[in-house]
């Protein structure tokens, strides 16, 4: 039996070896092109982009986020939000399933208190990062007070730079 199965395995292996080079082969090469404006977009993003050197682009990103990479420039909590959280917690802040599970600030009962929020922006919760590193106590301040009154949520009392400062203490 054991010779059987061994003629067998001899005549399919060069069989199935074929089936995978074909079908490798098959196979579109990846896209790697980076995709620009094209010239009928009429906007100074896009015109900068097309008339610039790559080195201006570079600059452009550096300018618009941080010349500090380990730390976020925006100051409002909206625009915080936007680079820091929407990417998980949505643009509507009902959160997500996926790759992981993101919660919903929106209608989260946790957040009623003012400092929840703010511990888990410091220490990260989890799977979430932490951010108290890459914020000063004035952008987790905004980013917070944000949150609990966006998406539907108004949740009483403001959240202070100061709040943020002792909270880095304990």
């Amino acid at each position: 039996m054991r010779h059987v199965i061994a003629i067998w395995a001899a005549l399919a292996l060069p069989a199935t070896a074929a089936h995978a080079q074909t079908a490798q082969a098959d196979v579109p090469e990846p896209d790697y092109t980076i995709n620009v404006p094209s010239e009928d977009v009429d906007t100074e993003e896009a015109t900068a982009y097309q008339s610039g050197t790559s080195e201006d682009a570079v600059r452009e990103v550096v300018n618009r986020f941080s010349r500090d990479p380990d730390q976020f420039t925006q100051t409002d909590g909206k625009a915080l939000y936007q680079t820091s959280c929407q990417a998980c917690h949505m643009e509507d802040g009902k959160g997500a399933i996926g790759a992981g599970e993101y919660p919903p600030l929106a209608g989260n009962a946790k957040m009623v208190s003012k400092y929840y929020i703010v511990a888990v922006l410091l220490t990260g919760y989890h799977g979430m990062p932490r951010f108290g590193d890459q914020m000063d106590d004035a952008q987790i301040a905004e980013v917070s007070n944000y949150v609990r009154t966006s998406f539907g949520n108004d949740f009483p009392g403001t959240i202070t730079p100061e709040d943020v400062r002792d909270l880095r203490k304990d």
